[in-house]
């Protein structure tokens, strides 16, 4: 088969180097020659071409250059230095000689079809890999590329109902709604988000609970306890308000009443009340005395016999200044009651000393029947 004659000549430049371009008329052994299309493929930004001595060739004389790279050029005049254009990636520009007085002569510029090569090759990628592409590399005469999402993504997008999202597995990533759900002392309005902000709030009614502590307080079961060592519990009305205790009230003045049967085990302090009191019997036995102390509070000991008897106390009083009350008892036989004078001598803190006489000012012998002794302290 014959092939016509081509009307232009065609020639690809690899340009690795600055290079030289000379006209086909003359040409150095081993230079390149200019052709009418040159396709140059630069592997890297920077490099030039210079062109051949425009004396040596007529006006009209032109070429065309189309950067087929992804790397800029420059074109320069034949001194090597002077720049006659830069041709970007992509770009095409014809080139055409109009004056060739001088070696660097004139030319003109002038883009080819808006300047632009046609693409050649395409390729498409994601820099972060957040999408999957398939076929990325597109030549002539075409393709298709494929983009996709990831699978975790896909899976995400693909949630079919409404309410908070969550990761149900890993490697892809599942995906799942949920709503929040109360607990048993907690309510929550909108709890899947949609009509408005879920609220969280505590039930009116708090139940269940086995313990609740409270800045320095802590209830458990039916005992409130302070969590401060020799801490207090205050607890404080308003105005005319009054704390209920099954009925009994204490008001803001500190006044209890509704108190009904009142039990105290150890000592109460009021200046109304005996700070010490005590019954004890004095008996002969042949010839001794037995002092038995029959019953008392805040009260040791009680020493002594015939009618001197010394009252030790528990807890010391808080000075010598209290005040006794004595009295002694009878059976009531049938001989007349004996007269008994009774007295304190010595009053300490720690012990009272007391004094029984008959209607003489002896000291009575005994007192079998009973002495009363009661000690007030304001």
């Amino acid at each position: 088969m014959a092939f016509l004659p081509s009307n232009s000549t065609y020639q690809k430049i690899e340009l690795t180097a600055d290079i030289v371009i000379y006209w086909p008329f003359y040409t150095p052994s081993g230079d390149i020659t200019i052709a009418d299309i040159m396709d140059v493929e630069a592997n890297q930004a920077g490099w030039t071409i210079a062109l051949p001595d425009a004396s040596l060739s007529e006006t009209g004389r032109n070429f065309i250059f189309s950067n087929i790279s992804q790397y800029e050029f420059q074109v320069v005049l034949q001194d090597k230095i002077t720049e006659l254009t830069t041709i970007a990636a992509g770009e095409v520009k014809f080139i055409n000689l109009t004056g060739n007085t001088t070696t660097n002569g004139t030319w003109s510029v002038i883009p080819f079809g808006g300047g632009q090569a046609a693409i050649t090759t395409v390729t498409a990628q994601s820099s972060d890999n957040s999408v999957n592409i398939t076929n990325g590399s597109l030549i002539p005469p075409g393709g298709v590329i494929d983009f996709a999402l990831p699978q975790s993504l896909t899976n995400f997008n693909n949630i079919n109902s409404t309410a908070f999202p969550v990761i149900k597995t890993t490697a892809p990533l599942t995906f799942g709604t949920v709503d929040l759900v109360a607990g048993e002392n907690i309510t929550i309005a909108n709890p899947d988000g949609i009509s408005g902000e879920p609220v969280i709030n505590l039930n009116n009614v708090v139940t269940g609970l086995n313990s609740l502590e409270v800045g320095d307080i802590t209830m458990s079961g039916s005992i409130i306890t302070s969590n401060i060592t020799n801490g207090n519990i205050d607890m404080v009305t308003n105005g005319t308000g009054k704390l209920n205790f099954n009925g009994v009230t204490i008001d803001a003045n500190n006044n209890i009443a509704n108190v009904n049967d009142l039990t105290v085990n150890g000592s109460f302090t009021n200046p109304y009340m005996p700070v010490a009191w005590c019954v004890f019997t004095d008996s002969v036995t042949g010839d001794s005395n037995s002092v038995v102390l029959e019953k008392g509070q805040n009260i040791a000991s009680v020493t002594g016999s015939g009618g001197s008897y010394v009252i030790n106390f528990t807890n010391p009083m808080d000075s010598i200044n209290y005040a006794v009350f004595i009295s002694a008892a009878s059976d009531g036989g049938a001989l007349p009651p004996p007269i008994y004078h009774t007295m304190w001598t010595v009053r300490n803190t720690n012990s009272l000393t007391i004094a029984i006489l008959d209607a003489s000012g002896e000291y009575v012998a005994s007192v079998p029947h009973g002495i009363s002794v009661m000690v007030m302290q304001g």
